[in-house]
């Protein structure tokens, strides 16, 4: 059995990098590099959305839930989609809300910065205020002149749901509210916000449990009441996103319970057969 082990390990030694990757993984058909949301031709800044991220740029309900699986291209989606709603309110407070301050840290916040600092240079955040205020540049960006009110994005997190009673906006992202962690109480407080300009909403979730948020927009999407409420709910699966490999998706298929997969790849509300509701 050494002898074995020894010839095998002098035979992988042998084999170049790529051969021996193809062996080992078949990483054959993974992109080795994320495809770009947007980018820059020349002046011109251009996006790639695919056809799920397309119809909630097109959606004009007040409410927007995009239900996606993992890795599927939603969180890079809500500044794109934060950065056209200010266009169209205008000048004034908007609120960006993750389920824990980690959470938000991670995630939601390098990609506004990365879209609203980065890519179109329209103002500065403020670590302690936990605030982005547009610059007088970043409003004629924005508006075509110097605005009379600030336009200012608040960052903050469902764990906390006093945090979120200060401002009073014009639209809402809220990413990641399917976790658990993202309280009812939260999404309260931040309609109470959004009251006076009946400001829109864009989710930005997977399905992670079946709770409030399936309740309010799934449920009622399902029976037939979402032009009552104003509800768009635009579903898709990993895959949906040209960088998700193919080939990590048909392995989630085979090696997982068909309830988790549907839940985290297909985005699906689903749960344990015999599993009582909302304990898992």
């Amino acid at each position: 059995m050494i002898a074995l082990q020894t010839e095998q390990a002098k035979r992988i030694e042998q084999l170049e990098p790529d051969e021996l990757a193809a062996q080992l993984f078949d990483f054959g058909n993974v992109k080795a590099k994320q495809i770009p949301l947007y980018y820059h031709d020349g002046d011109t800044l251009k996006f790639r959305f695919h056809k799920y991220q397309k119809l909630a740029m097109k959606a004009r309900e007040r409410f927007i839930l995009l239900l996606a699986g993992t890795q599927s291209g939603k969180t890079s989606f809500g500044p794109i989609w934060l950065h056209r709603e200010i266009c169209l309110r205008g000048a004034g407070d908007y609120l960006a809300v993750a389920p824990t301050y980690p959470l938000m840290q991670k995630k939601m916040l390098p990609e506004f910065l990365r879209y609203f600092s980065g890519v179109l240079k329209l103002g500065t955040y403020n670590k302690t205020d936990k605030i982005f205020t547009v610059s007088p540049e970043g409003e004629v960006a924005l508006f075509g002149e110097q605005q009379d009110v600030l336009t200012q994005i608040y960052f903050g997190h469902a764990q906390d749901p006093d945090s979120l009673e200060s401002a009073t906006a014009k639209g809402a992202w809220l990413d990641e509210c399917g976790q658990k962690k993202f309280k009812l109480n939260s999404f309260e407080a931040i309609m109470r916000r959004l009251s006076l300009f009946i400001g829109r909403v864009l989710m930005t979730t997977t399905p992670y449990y079946l709770g409030w948020l399936k309740q309010m927009f799934w449920d009622v999407w399902q029976a037939g009441k979402a032009k009552l409420e104003s509800i768009a709910v635009i579903r898709f699966p990993s895959i949906a996103n040209p960088s998700f490999p193919r080939q990590e998706y048909e392995r989630a298929e085979r090696t997982l319970p068909r309830w988790k997969f549907d839940m985290f790849y297909n985005a699906i509300f689903t749960r344990p057969a015999g599993m009582i509701y909302d304990c898992f």
